[in-house]
């Protein structure tokens, strides 16, 4: 299995991968994508979205049929040097708090967040989701 940077053509085919998981919203222009991808087949997929100085872990997701078998672990592992460059955040669910802080993440008050993301967190409580702004600083190794 491949882990590595997605080539900006082929943003169709992580959108079209996002389709067979709860995650709906499209990759944009500025996000830079990475996947992990045997044989074309996309396994993984997650964003990092570059605004207000600071970056956005967004949309990491792993194919329905292969969750739990450290796909995601390993992508979060081949995204690290992107990562490190600047502090990170990003809005998960509850359940993968314990996930995001093995990769140096931890939860913070909206307060201590960037307004941007702390409205966007308002706006997935208000559709009911159970999430928490998380944040890893700039260098933080996993």
């Amino acid at each position: 299995m491949k882990f590595g940077e997605l080539d900006p053509s082929e943003r169709p085919k992580v959108n079209a991968f996002y389709q067979l998981t709860t995650y709906k919203r499209p990759v944009s222009e500025s996000d830079r994508v990475f996947v992990a991808e045997d044989a074309g087949m996309i396994y993984g997929a997650v964003r990092i979205e570059s605004i207000d100085g600071v970056q956005v872990l967004r949309g990491m997701y792993m194919h329905p049929d292969y969750l739990r078998q450290g796909i995601g672990r390993r992508l979060l592992k081949a995204i690290e040097p992107p990562l490190s460059e600047t502090e990170s955040f990003c809005i998960p669910r509850d359940n993968l708090f314990s996930f995001y802080g093995r990769a140096g993440f931890n939860v913070i008050d909206q307060n201590e967040a960037p307004s941007f993301l702390s409205k966007r967190l308002a706006s997935y409580v208000e559709e009911g989701l159970p999430v928490a702004i998380m944040h890893r600083s700039q260098g933080e190794a996993y």
